[in-house]
């Protein structure tokens, strides 16, 4: 037996090592703090609370990147599901964050698509839109965006400024998960509208000539048109028609021919041929009915040196408004404006305007 001294009171020495190892009382008191922490620590619930207010629990985070949460029972979560998480500190903080850059926005987005709600939509999406065409991470949050900009544009009346936000959308669709395509009513393209026909949405109608041209060259520069074409046909009667409204109508035998292809779009191709300022508005819709009746309405009332009397025109597109307005609410609300301003007789005008 070692005996202790006065002096050596504050130490253990232990012997049955094979050397004498001397453990201060303080050492001591920390180790056992950090074992205590350690052991609390593990116990400490980990639980995801979604924001139906449902909870899971007796999991854990394995991943978080700005598209979603990885739990180690291989769930994955979009942020906009998660309302808030009580995890392991190594993945409280990046996960926090998240919820808060992409969660809300993202819920949000989603209950306005849900509601039918494209204006509102269009609010929140364009913010992600205009900055940063990338900001949010993934197929499915970036089709949102795109589909909600498009939408927006078209309840607008900015038609021209919809084609961009089309065409994004159309080629993220096949990225995007079926749940998320599935869980909005009227989001996905359908299956026609991405093989050949026209958007069911959007009319090949436009703003003005100015406006036209200026989003056609928009186009021009961010994407391959004509590759598009090739793969979306319904693609050349929106820019045969963008190019005719704005004066450029030599752009149209850059497109003619994928029209020609489809036999459906052989009726748009005629009349997209036609000199719309001098052919009689009867030949024109003769045999037409729908979206090509209506809209060759539109393009003839509005052509650029219209040989037609101004009154013929107006009468036109009050026939679009009184016989349309149920299945082309914005083309009807666009028929009557274009019908005032053609209106040159005040008490006239006012009539139409309502005041």
């Amino acid at each position: 037996m070692i005996a202790l001294s006065s002096k050596s009171r504050a130490v253990f020495v232990v012997p049955a090592l094979a050397g004498i190892a001397v453990i201060s009382p303080k050492a001591i008191r920390v180790c056992i703090f950090l074992v205590f922490a350690m052991l609390v620590n593990s116990l400490v619930a980990q639980e995801i609370v979604l924001r139906d207010l449902s909870r899971i629990t007796n999991v854990s985070v394995t991943s978080a990147t700005d598209e979603s949460l990885t739990l180690s029972d291989g769930k994955q979560l979009s942020w906009d599901e998660v309302l808030q998480v009580r995890v392991d500190p190594v993945w409280q903080k990046p996960v926090d964050e998240r919820i808060a850059k992409f969660g809300l926005p993202l819920y949000r987005l989603k209950h306005r698509l849900r509601q039918q709600n494209h204006d509102g939509a269009f609010e929140i999406a364009r913010d992600w839109y205009d900055n940063d065409q990338n900001q949010f991470a993934g197929a499915n949050a970036n089709f949102l965006v795109c589909r909600s900009i498009m939408l927006g544009r078209i309840a607008r009346g900015e038609n021209g400024k919809a084609i961009e936000a089309m065409i994004r959308a159309m080629e993220l669709q096949d990225q995007c998960s079926a749940k998320l395509l599935d869980s909005i009513p009227g989001i996905r393209f359908e299956e026609n509208e991405l093989k050949t026909q026209l958007c069911k949405q959007l009319l090949p109608v436009w703003g003005t000539t100015e406006e036209a041209r200026a989003q056609l060259s928009k186009l021009d520069d961010q994407f391959d048109l004509k590759g598009l074409v090739q793969k979306w046909p319904g693609l050349a009667v929106y820019l045969s028609s963008m190019a005719v409204h704005s004066s450029q109508r030599e752009r149209m035998t850059e497109w003619n021919s994928a029209m020609g292809k489809v036999s459906r779009f052989r009726p748009w191709q005629r009349v997209l041929n036609k000199d719309l300022s001098r052919a009689p508005l009867s030949t024109l819709i003769d045999g037409t009915e729908g979206p090509l009746r209506v809209t060759t309405m539109y393009w003839w009332a509005i052509a650029e040196d219209q040989q037609a009397a101004k009154a013929e025109r107006v009468l036109t597109l009050l026939k679009i408004v009184a016989n349309y307005k149920d299945q082309f609410p914005i083309l009807a609300r666009e028929s009557l404006a274009r019908a005032v301003e053609l209106t040159e007789d005040p008490d006239e005008k006012a009539a139409l305007t309502g005041r």
